[in-house]
């Protein structure tokens, strides 16, 4: 049976690339290709570097297969959404570094890993209609939030581009 990431994914060098590549979304989720500069990126100090240290990682985007940029350039849908938790939003969620494992348990959840500014996490979840992705975030932003838990409301874009991450221990 083929892995449900096992799927063609748009790849760009960094977010102002305008035209990205083919590339697969289970070797971006696993590879350690991105490793030293995605620690970089967690172990800068200075908020202003940190952040230009992250623009310059290459990103994907893991609900589709796009020719350009954004929605409309659209080839072909994945069948999954991306949504990221961040420890700002969620200051209330007891053991928060203990998150990516209950979140592991989740029936629906594909994929969990740190995100690549090391204080958050994203997560992977098949969608039954790609056509419908923003009904899909809501439902998904209700269950999350019955949780109580808060997921980044940008993440209810078909094109939104994710940075490349690193983690040793994804589920």
């Amino acid at each position: 049976m083929k892995n449900r990431l096992d799927v063609a994914v748009s790849y760009y060098e960094h977010i102002y690339t305008k035209f990205p590549v083919r590339a697969t979304l289970i070797d971006l989720l696993t590879t350690n290709r991105y490793k030293s500069r995605v620690l970089a990126v967690r172990t800068e100090s200075d908020a202003r570097k940190k952040k230009e240290l992250k623009t310059r990682l290459p990103a994907f985007t893991p609900s589709g297969l796009f020719r350009g940029g954004a929605a409309n350039t659209l080839l072909k849908p994945t069948g999954l959404i991306c949504i990221d938790i961040d420890r700002k939003d969620n200051l209330q969620v007891e053991g928060y570094d203990r998150l990516k494992d209950q979140l592991g348990r989740l029936p629906y959840v594909a994929f969990c890993g740190r995100s690549a500014g090391g204080e958050g996490y994203y997560v992977i979840v098949p969608i039954a209609q790609p056509k419908k992705l923003l009904l899909h975030f809501r439902s998904l932003q209700t269950k999350f939030s019955a949780m109580g838990i808060t997921i980044d409301p940008s993440c209810c874009d078909i094109s939104r581009k994710r940075f490349v991450s690193y983690d040793p221990e994804p589920y």
